[in-house]
């Protein structure tokens, strides 16, 4: 991987405490953007070719260091050439470039993050489901995978895979799939793994109603509570779950739709990212409006729930309460991050589509940045959006880092 840096754009813009940094990738592009968080407005500061298409990236709390996944693969396309890059950030310019040597993957990854101790980081794959462990260096440096254990029970469709806020076990999310084209459903669960020292064990497999009707996705976890709050894709639903003595109490504590009316179609609806806001009352989710109907202009995609949903988070119970849906006024909003003062939220529509509504009407929706700023209830108030009418490549990830 030789990621190349971009000539045309401003790379003179230092973070500062009124800015903070933020990345959006299309296709294999990183944008490196000042956002300001008095306005929400984002400045294009520094763009990096990866040559292979960006699928996740995770910042190293303590070292100006940041990871990214990269492959040739996507969505319904395995990939042959996958990718783990180390980047180090400059801590005068606030530039980015690659550093160390970048790592080969076996397989298309979707997900990663590092572990408690920050000395490893672990990767999720979805075909064939799997996770991967990889050493970390004191400066941050990629080294190499830590061998695992042949029998870990890996689960369908791995999407995501963290360490529990103690450091002592490990959680892939495993989504599963929908009945389809005379396929039987095939079920999700929380498999969940001892972890020490960069090695995964058998601990325990969270899979109510054995895992039917429970498309787990993403997971997020109360900042100072022992509590997982998980995203179901396919239900679109958040369920609340305890953690306890190393694992996960298989019960659900509350379960709640995360749309803001009944899925009644045509759009086939499906939840996306989850992120806790970081004083842990509120809790954000993107949903996604999937499809397409026959219109007098060919295929077009339904208008549905394409927005950031925002829940009030009691703090004895865990009980959320939906208190808006912010329309992202795109398709597809993927990914979405908020930056760690708390003050501004940003959502990127990862698809280009037309969208049609109910009564007929059309637009064109392209790939597109949102931005919000964060109240002081955690409701959001759109500022400002980017949009990229000439790109044809997916807005795969993009977060405040």
């Amino acid at each position: 991987m030789a990621a190349q840096n971009s000539t045309g754009a401003d790379t003179t813009g230092s973070a500062s405490g009124s800015t903070a940094s933020f990345y959006a990738s299309i296709g294999p592009i990183l944008t490196r953007y000042d956002a300001d968080l008095a306005t929400g407005t984002l400045t294009a500061r520094q763009t990096l070719n990866f040559e292979l298409d960006i699928q996740y990236a995770w910042r190293h709390p303590n070292l100006p260091v940041f990871y990214v996944a990269t492959s040739n693969g996507g969505p319904g396309k395995t990939g042959n050439q996958n990718q783990l890059v180390a980047c180090r950030i400059d801590g005068d310019s606030g530039e980015i470039a690659p550093f160390g040597p970048a790592r080969d993957l076996r397989w298309r990854p979707l997900h990663l993050s590092l572990d408690r101790q920050n000395a490893h980081i672990l990767v999720a794959y979805n075909n064939p489901s799997a996770v991967t462990v990889h050493k970390i260096g004191a400066d941050g440096a990629l080294g190499d995978e830590a061998p695992q254990s042949s029998d870990l029970d890996v689960g369908i469709f791995g999407h995501q895979v963290r360490v529990t806020p103690d450091g002592d076990a490990a959680i892939l999310v495993c989504r599963g799939y929908d009945a389809e084209d005379g396929e039987a459903e095939q079920p999700g669960a929380l498999k969940v793994y001892g972890y020490a020292g960069g090695t995964l064990s058998p601990r325990a497999s969270i899979e109510p109603k054995g895992g039917f009707g429970f498309g787990a996705r993403h997971l997020d976890f109360h900042p100072t509570k022992p509590w997982l709050f998980l995203g179901v894709e396919r239900q679109s639903e958040l369920h609340v779950f305890a953690l306890e003595n190393g694992s996960v109490r298989p019960e659900t504590l509350h379960k709640i739709s995360t749309l803001a009316g009944p899925n009644n179609g045509p759009a086939r609806q499906a939840m996306s990212g989850i992120h806790f806001h970081p004083n842990g009352t509120v809790l954000y989710v993107s949903n996604r409006a999937y499809g397409e109907v026959q219109t007098s202009l060919g295929l077009e995609a339904p208008e549905g729930e394409d927005n950031i949903a925002v829940f009030a988070v009691d703090q004895s119970t865990g009980q959320p309460t939906a208190i808006q849906h912010a329309p992202t006024h795109g398709h597809l909003p993927r990914t979405f991050s908020i930056d760690a003062s708390g003050r501004v939220l940003v959502a990127a529509n990862s698809e280009a589509a037309p969208k049609v509504s109910a009564d007929g009407s059309q637009r064109q929706a392209p790939l597109s940045l949102v931005s919000y700023l964060i109240a002081d209830d955690g409701t959001l108030k759109e500022t400002a959006m980017i949009e990229f009418p000439e790109r044809d490549q997916r807005l795969f990830w993009a977060g405040f880092l």
